[in-house]
């Protein structure tokens, strides 16, 4: 039972193509804005460890759309103290800037999956070895999206997410290399570094979705 929930959780991440990434300056931000994303559509969320409060914002989010297709989920978790705190909040996810083989067992013991941060090809077969199903290319924008093409040659079974500086535009790009999901953050929520209004922040999921729609329709 625990292997088949794991399963269900990375097919929605996949299905759903897109994940946001919440980094904000207070509970009650970090809040406002998942409410805003999954009210648009956007229902995989990621909230950093890094906002103020943000196991409270996890586990409230949590109950709040339990009997939702909603996945909250948490990012910067930096050990696995942080992901045992996440998972008994009731993420359903786990996202980590590193690889911490720590953080994958302790997903791995309740079935949720780990997601760590890769930049060579040796860390994802550490990963993917560890029990990590699908793996973080970070910093995205370094790496750039033919990493993720090359990799499939020598690595085709290798699941990457490019996350750090993607924008909007370029997620069709980042699509087309293969990517099994794309997480974006800052350039999101926010707007000449600040975080943005709310109808900035409709206006670029409406561009998001566009971008997304003939992705997810082959997905499903």
């Amino acid at each position: 039972m625990k292997q088949i929930r794991k399963v269900v959780i990375l097919e929605k991440i996949y299905k759903d193509v897109f994940f946001a990434i919440i980094r904000a300056d207070s509970q009650e931000t970090a809040a406002q804005i998942a409410r805003l994303l999954i009210q648009e559509g956007l229902t995989s969320l990621e909230i950093s460890l890094n906002t103020p409060g943000a196991i409270d914002v996890i586990k409230t989010l949590a109950e709040e759309y339990k009997h939702q297709d909603v996945l909250i989920g948490a990012g910067t978790v930096l050990n696995a103290t942080m992901a045992n705190l996440v998972i008994q909040a009731g993420g359903k996810f786990v996202v980590s800037p590193t690889l911490d083989f720590d953080v994958i067992k302790a997903g791995n013991r309740y079935s949720i999956p780990v997601i760590p941060g890769i930049a060579t090809p040796t860390e994802i077969i550490r990963a993917m070895e560890a029990g990590a199903d699908v793996v973080k290319a970070f910093p995205s924008e370094a790496l750039g999206h033919e990493f993720i093409e090359s990799l499939h040659g020598p690595l085709p079974n290798a699941r990457v997410i490019p996350v750090g500086g993607i924008t909007i535009d370029s997620i069709p790009s980042w699509l087309d290399s293969g990517a099994y999901a794309i997480g974006v953050g800052s350039n999101l929520t926010h707007d000449k570094g600040k975080i943005a209004d709310e109808e900035v922040i409709r206006q670029k999921i409406r561009v998001i979705l566009d971008n997304i729609r003939e992705e997810r329709d082959k997905r499903i």
